[in-house]
């Protein structure tokens, strides 16, 4: 008889930034998020908010796919959420005085999985501080994550990510984690914000 190992650690990393880049949850829809400006690939949505702000957080919880957005304004706490059903992306104004909004998208992984890793990393999940760190033991589990829970690219491959997967498979161990760090580096932004090309022009080659 199997037993399963259990992991306790919930998915939940949040960004403080008063500018958030990010992947709506289960979807390919990037947004940025301001305290009072929402922006989508296709579409914008202006907030009735007075700053300045305090306490402002955009989480992206993994488990239960969505955005959550809350802090305090100049006329008291504000919270909203952000995340897909059926194939519309749904802006959900759980605390501020406006109407629910829902727009068309497409390319939505609705399937959820219950599937983790962990290494022993318990740390705060804090993206400035997950970025300051660069810890893989500490990515690994998000980025899995991810791949899981968000659909895939058809036909799009990042250069770093194969040069990764083919040392890997050769058993070159160090220099594979070595290429991963890169790709990681170079291919994210923000709270877990895809990048086709280097936002930060570090000179890291992706070819």
């Amino acid at each position: 008889m199997s037993s399963q190992i259990k992991i306790a650690q919930r998915y939940r990393p949040f960004s403080h930034s008063l500018k958030t880049k990010c992947l709506v949850p289960r979807t390919a829809e990037s947004v940025t998020i301001f305290p009072t400006r929402i922006i989508f690939s296709k579409k914008e949505i202006e907030l009735p908010l007075k700053g300045p702000f305090s306490n402002f957080m955009v989480q992206t919880d993994l488990e239960q796919g969505k955005l959550r957005v809350s802090g305090k304004s100049v006329d008291g706490f504000f919270r909203y959420e952000i995340y897909a059903k059926e194939k519309v992306i749904v802006f959900d104004p759980v605390r501020i005085a406006m109407k629910k909004v829902e727009f068309p998208t497409e390319d939505i992984q609705i399937s959820q999985t219950n599937e983790r890793i962990a290494f022993g990393c318990h740390k705060k999940q804090d993206i400035e501080g997950i970025l300051k760190r660069g810890d893989l033991c500490e990515i690994l589990p998000f980025w899995h994550r991810l791949a899981l829970t968000y659909p895939e690219k058809r036909g799009e491959k990042a250069p770093l990510i194969e040069d990764a997967k083919g040392l890997l498979l050769a058993n070159k161990k160090e220099e594979a984690m070595n290429a991963i760090q890169k790709a990681f580096s170079a291919g994210f932004s923000s709270l877990f914000h895809p990048e086709k090309t280097d936002p930060f022009h570090q000179n890291i080659s992706q070819e």
